[in-house]
């Protein structure tokens, strides 16, 4: 059904992939409720949520709205392949996240070190992104062509940039949860600030679309170092005065 059925396809398969998790979960929504008191919703916890939240999601997407805004029509469409491919990296693995949140928590809870739990999902996080990036700086060309067709013109180094990009904000997906489940504010302060300085650099040094994703790579790595810098050597300390 070409673009009306893509359209149709989001909604539905959504709605199944829905269906039969009630189906599954079905026992979990019967399990009794816990004897002691639920706790209180701490607002401003919820509001360093939306705003770690937030700006990861423009972080993720910036770079898409940039280039049609500077580059116009024509370049976004050419750029459109990369984006896509690009996402690949950062959605294929960005469950882990959710997996890690709980885990943290519990691991802290329970007096033990949540690091293992993070490194873990850090590597599994970051290998097939990097694996992917690997493939598409060998072979930019072909692969654009195998997947959309002859249509669009070989991206070049710039598919590996953007594949490099994204497969790191996959790691500060990571590290954003683990710093929401441990209740680390100050990460989500230093990521907001990463990211506006990652859109200024974007809009300030936009003369080619190569600019474009060493602004991305460069905001990557420093979220990515702001979470090793921020977020390890306190919970080092944690456990040690835990133990």
């Amino acid at each position: 059904m070409q673009a009306a059925g893509a359209v149709v396809a989001l909604p539905l398969g959504s709605s199944v992939a829905l269906v039969l998790a009630l189906i599954i979960l079905r026992p979990y929504f019967r399990a009794p409720a816990p004897a002691a008191p639920p706790r209180a919703i701490s607002w401003r916890y919820s509001a360093y949520t939306l705003l770690g939240l937030l700006a990861f999601a423009i972080m993720a997407n910036a770079d898409a709205i940039i280039v049609r805004r500077v580059f116009g029509d024509a370049a976004a469409e050419a750029y459109a392949p990369v984006v896509t491919l690009g996402k690949m990296n950062l959605f294929i693995p960005l469950g882990i996240g959710l997996v890690l949140f709980p885990k943290a928590t519990q691991r802290r809870a329970a007096g033990r070190d949540p690091r293992p739990v993070l490194l873990l999902a850090l590597a599994a996080t970051l290998l097939p992104g990097l694996l992917l990036t690997a493939l598409y700086a060998l072979w930019p060309g072909q692969i654009v062509a195998l997947v959309f067709g002859p249509a669009y013109a070989n991206p070049g180094s710039l598919l590996a940039l953007v594949g490099l990009a994204t497969t790191l904000y996959a790691a500060v997906n990571i590290w954003l949860n683990y710093a929401l489940s441990l209740e680390r504010r100050g990460y989500v302060i230093v990521l907001a600030g990463i990211v506006a300085a990652q859109v200024a650099a974007m809009l300030l040094f936009h003369a080619r679309l190569e600019s474009v994703a060493w602004a991305m790579v460069s905001a990557a790595v420093a979220a990515n170092l702001a979470g090793v810098v921020l977020l390890l050597p306190q919970e080092s300390r944690g456990a040690g005065e835990q133990g």
